[in-house]
């Protein structure tokens, strides 16, 4: 497992090479992983989240 200061690293150097729309997509699931750990106890998604999660995650 890397250091934090080496995966904070790594995360912007592949941030870096994505386009401006995968980098929003990037943003929305750290946002909806940080809203997720805020509420554990809420288990309801909006519709914005569920489209943000990967196809295997969609149920």
């Amino acid at each position: 497992m890397q250091s934090t200061p080496n995966l904070e690293r790594s995360i912007l150097e592949n941030l870096r090479q994505l386009s401006p729309a995968q980098q929003q997509q990037v943003l929305d699931f750290t946002e909806f992983l940080r809203n997720k750990l805020a509420s554990p106890s809420s288990t309801q998604l909006t519709l914005q989240q569920i489209a943000t999660l990967p196809l295997q995650e969609r149920h």
